[in-house]
């Protein structure tokens, strides 16, 4: 039976949905039509193109010759030059990767946050989270969710709890058009109670447990050699994550 993941606390505020059917659609979608490939390695880029402070020219160098994917290619350049603006702006003393950590929703659902650096400008430590997808900028209440998870996570590090830490969302916005970068200070971002958070995540679970129910119950069936009716699957989910 194919496992079903939630990748990142990202990837969790992305596909919350405000009643667990939509949630468990929403995975479901994910895993019947995944995107044809993943900005893992643009995070990756991006912490080496700080480090020694890349311009565009030597940012859309390293795409072009380390990137197999076209269609990665041609994203990965679309967002370089909001990456060179955004450097250009900055005189870092040092770029380091941090720990991965772990948001636990229950016992069995642990969700990793892996942001790909932190770096020091300004006498400040910053920590950047990158959104890189194309489309569907996070709604008013997966911004919350999101906000709210991650001032809990570097709250218990004491390496992370001074940072400066910002969403760096550089999809289309609403209305079409380019890329653009929107910078959100978390500290911008209104946090929720616990009561509304529990809310929020038991939601999320609750539609986690029906889209696994569905799939075991979808290989219980294909083991019996019965078929049921395919799941539905959105024409755009492609661009739910944004590929092109």
């Amino acid at each position: 039976m194919a496992k079903l993941k939630v990748p990142s606390a990202l990837h969790l505020s992305r596909l919350w949905r405000s009643d667990e059917l939509a949630v468990k659609k929403a995975l479901l979608d994910l895993m019947h039509s995944a995107p044809p490939f993943s900005y893992r390695q643009l995070l990756t880029m991006t912490r080496s193109m700080l480090a020694v402070k890349s311009d565009l020219h030597e940012m859309e160098q390293l795409i072009e010759g380390g990137v197999k994917s076209a269609l990665a290619r041609k994203c990965y350049l679309e967002i370089a030059p909001l990456l060179a603006d955004y450097f250009e702006l900055l005189d870092p003393s040092f770029v380091h990767e941090i720990t991965p950590k772990v948001y636990a929703l229950n016992r069995d659902l642990r969700v990793p946050f892996d942001p790909p650096m932190i770096y020091g400008a300004r006498g400040r430590v910053h920590l950047p989270i990158f959104v890189f997808w194309r489309k569907n900028p996070l709604s008013e209440d997966q911004q919350v969710l999101l906000a709210t998870m991650v001032h809990e996570l570097i709250s218990q590090d004491p390496d992370l709890d001074l940072a400066s830490t910002s969403i760096l969302d550089f999809s289309v916005q609403k209305g079409g058009g380019q890329r653009t970068l929107i910078q959100m200070p978390l500290a911008d971002i209104p946090t929720i109670s616990k009561a509304r958070r529990d809310e929020m995540l038991a939601v999320f679970v609750a539609g986690y447990e029906l889209a696994k129910k569905e799939l075991a119950e979808r290989a219980e069936a294909a083991g019996a050699g019965r078929s049921l009716p395919p799941a539905e699957v959105e024409s755009d989910q492609r661009d739910l994550f944004g590929d092109i």
